[in-house]
C-alpha cells in the first residue's frame, strides 16, 4: 500500500484540478507529470505527449465528437474575460 499511495494522491489531484481548471488542462498536465515522475522520462518527450493529449483532447473528443466536459470553476470566472480573438473551446 505504502508505494501504491503517491499514486492515489496524484489521482486525487487529478479530480481536485479538474475542478478547478476543467478536463481539457488537467487531464494533459496528470500526463505530463505522470511521465516525468513516474516514467523518468525527459522534458521533451513529457511535453510533447501533453500537448498531444491535449489536442487529442480538444480536436477529436470536444469539436468531432462533440463530448461535454466537465464546466471547471476557472472556466466559469476567466471565459467572460476572454478576448473576441480567444476561442474558449481551447481552453475550456
Amino acid at each position: 500500500l505504502g508505494a501504491g499511495l503517491p499514486f492515489f494522491a496524484y489521482l486525487i489531484g487529478l479530480i481536485v484540478l479538474t475542478l478547478l481548471v476543467g478536463q481539457k488542462l488537467a487531464i494533459p498536465l496528470f500526463i505530463g507529470v505522470y511521465l516525468l515522475r513516474w516514467g523518468h522520462y525527459g522534458k521533451r518527450i513529457a511535453v510533447a505527449y501533453a500537448l498531444g493529449a491535449w489536442a487529442l483532447l480538444v480536436f477529436f473528443y470536444g469539436e468531432i465528437m462533440s463530448l461535454l466536459f466537465h464546466p471547471s470553476s476557472l472556466a466559469l470566472a476567466l471565459e467572460p474575460m476572454l478576448p473576441d480573438s480567444v476561442p474558449s473551446w481551447l481552453f475550456f
